[in-house]
């Protein structure tokens, strides 16, 4: 397996090019059950913080694409994943030049000072 520079444009060249096959979906979650050591909840944003904006190795629609519609495709979820007319669906609305994702320590101080994320 090769060896890559942690957050590098190579590691997200090859992310991409599993990304872009349709046996694979952007995520990883056990959930929750480590939530104290694995920090893995931030992955939308990061995906549109580096693989979309830093490294620019897939565009904001595939993104979109494969946090929603593949996802749910893969679980089999119906009516879900996109936004089409009688569909369930929750709304997001970002922006995408300004999302980002956040270390969990920075999470963690916010609620701790703050009691709100």
């Amino acid at each position: 397996m090769p060896q890559f520079q942690a957050h590098s444009s190579e590691l997200y060249r090859e992310r991409a090019k599993l990304w872009a096959d349709n046996r694979t979906v952007i995520g990883a979650s056990d959930a929750g059950a480590h939530l104290d050591i694995i920090d893995t909840f931030a992955v939308p944003t990061v995906v549109l913080e580096s693989a979309v904006r830093k490294y620019g190795v897939i565009s904001l629609k595939q993104a979109i694409h494969q946090l929603t519609a593949k996802a749910a495709g893969l679980v089999s979820l119906r009516e879900r994943g996109e936004l089409r007319e009688g569909w369930h669906a929750d709304i997001v609305i970002f922006d995408p030049n300004q999302s980002r994702g956040r270390p969990r320590r920075e999470i963690l101080r916010c609620i701790v000072q703050t009691g709100s994320y």
